[in-house]
């Protein structure tokens, strides 16, 4: 069977003030981000990338950049990898080089969580993804929802969230109104 197509959509945009440059290098590599007037939508047709590729000379001005939030964990994150990633003495070639960085231990959406956890106005990013195979086959898609906040990244599947509603009954799902009228 040929690889799933994956997509995610989030909202709302995140604003840019709120994103550090190494964070923004980070997401602009993972997904398929695009800059609005309202700040950074991410989103992906293709699937998220793991690992992602930088030059090493463009990691290491975003790490620097980003040293006012040294504590943040994605800088703790890449700072346990920034001696390997430092050229040797102004070397332009090794600058030029490419770095893979491997983000199983560190996904996207906890670089997301950590820009939502310091912004003053960014209370959670909700992120809808879906796959499924070209077949259309019905065994072979399904969705996920997140919510990020500050102190926590919720997670549902659609398989989860279906056997909630399996559970609630179908006249959960029922308008009021409409349960009124059907129970006479």
């Amino acid at each position: 069977m040929a690889a799933l197509e994956t997509r995610i959509y989030s909202h709302p945009p995140i604003p840019l003030a709120d994103i550090s440059p190494l964070e923004l290098l980070i997401l602009t590599n993972v997904l398929e981000c695009s800059e609005t007037e309202d700040g950074l939508v991410l989103f992906t047709d293709i699937t998220p990338a793991n690992p992602i590729r930088v030059r090493r000379g463009e990691l290491a001005a975003a790490f620097g950049a980003s040293a006012q939030k040294a504590k943040d964990p994605v800088n703790v994150f890449i700072a346990d990898r920034v001696l390997a990633l430092q050229p040797a003495g102004g070397n332009t070639v090794e600058e030029d080089a490419m770095v893979d960085i491997d983000l199983s231990h560190f996904p996207w959406q906890f670089v997301v969580q950590g820009i939502v956890a310091r912004s003053p106005g960014l209370g959670e990013v909700a992120v809808i993804q879906w796959t499924n195979h070209p077949s259309q086959r019905p065994e072979s898609f399904g969705a996920t929802v997140s919510l990020i906040t500050a102190r926590a990244i919720h997670h549902a599947t659609s398989e989860d969230i279906l056997g909630r509603f399996r559970l609630a009954g179908t006249t959960a799902l029922w308008p009021v109104a409409l349960q009124a009228i059907c129970s006479r």
